[in-house]
């Protein structure tokens, strides 16, 4: 069954993800739209991924699509989402779904009213070891959940093709909003609740922050990410029940550990996901599949609302990072000689 869709925004996470999973799938492929504002970007995208047509502004295309990927800066996630669902075009959304949850909150009304999926690229619920603690807590495998840590970070190497991700000319928001909407959707998603922040440090100093940390309790459970841009941290989560703990890889694809009282054992996965492009692939056919009306889409733009709340209290009660080496500058700039 063939979909008309179109991709708008033609930077570095569609050329990487979107682009190359969406012309690999028959049917689709045919009838791709590829839209970005630069011109030649998306003159170039078009030819590499055989697109059968390219616009420069995706109102152009509201009346010609039946689906859409935004994948456009996020300070203009919203407005670009909302076009689409006002012609009751079926979008998935890169995340964050937004940067505020009033937006966030009117996107999910809009889809409502309009009857049409709103998704959002929360890649996270794909991996097999995030999914398998899921699958553990909920079935109360681990017994009542105390602590839950998330450690992420690597220096930054994204091939970012414009400025918005960092300082005041995009959202003015980093690390937190990149990879902590990953990290908190996760939390939320294993706890099934949203669990209140108790404090939020950063080293924004008035820009984006590059590194974040994150406490939070709720239900009798504490917790705390820890995430960075600067350097490269474990990459690991790990989950404290009162009967086991199961620690991971984020990005682990075959295995994760369980200890309990008496011992610890690594316990194998078996998962259909067992690289990124196979992530694409599950993601854009999760997508594609919702649209058709044949399941419910993995990451429904309502299940994220929880997240962006949260991301919103840590920016609306941070702090900054203790940092005595400045507090040393501003000492010896204030001696009067």
């Amino acid at each position: 069954m063939s979909v008309r869709i179109a991709v708008v925004g033609c930077g570095a996470i569609a050329r990487a993800f979107h682009l190359p999973a969406l012309a690999a799938v028959p049917g689709v492929s045919d009838h791709l739209i590829v839209v970005d504002h630069d011109s030649r970007r998306v003159a170039t995208a078009q030819q590499e991924f055989r697109a059968s047509r390219a616009a420069t502004d995706h109102r152009e295309v509201l009346h010609d699509v039946e689906a859409a990927i935004v994948a456009v800066p996020q300070e203009f996630h919203a407005d670009v989402v909302m076009d689409f669902l006002r012609e009751r075009v079926p979008v998935l959304c890169e995340k964050p779904l937004a940067t505020t949850l009033a937006q966030a909150t009117a996107l999910v009304t809009a889809a409502d009213v309009a009857g049409v999926v709103l998704a959002v690229n929360n890649t996270r619920r794909f991996y097999p070891a995030v999914r398998a603690a899921r699958e553990w807590i909920q079935a109360g495998r681990l017994g009542t959940i105390r602590r839950v840590e998330i450690h992420e970070g690597t220096s930054f190497n994204w091939p970012l093709t414009s400025g918005s991700t960092f300082g005041r000319g995009g959202t003015g928001k980093g690390v937190l909003q990149d990879v902590g909407a990953h990290a908190l959707d996760m939390i939320c998603w294993w706890l099934g609740a949203r669990p209140s922040i108790t404090r939020y440090q950063d080293d924004a100093m008035g820009g984006s922050e590059a590194v974040a940390r994150v406490e939070f309790a709720g239900a009798g459970c504490t917790g705390v990410v820890d995430l960075s841009w600067l350097s490269r941290l474990p990459n690991t989560f790990r989950v404290v029940g009162d009967e086991d703990t199961l620690e991971g890889g984020i990005l682990a694809w075959d295995a994760v550990r369980l200890t309990g009282r008496r011992r610890s054992r690594k316990v194998r996965l078996r998962p259909e996901v067992r690289s990124f492009p196979r992530v694409r692939d599950h993601v854009i056919a999760d997508f594609l599949g919702a649209v058709r009306g044949e399941r419910r889409p993995a990451v429904p733009a309502k299940d994220v609302l929880p997240s962006i709340a949260m991301i919103e209290e840590c920016y609306g009660r941070r702090e900054p990072f203790p940092m005595p080496w400045f507090d040393t500058v501003s000492e010896a700039s204030s001696v009067v000689l």
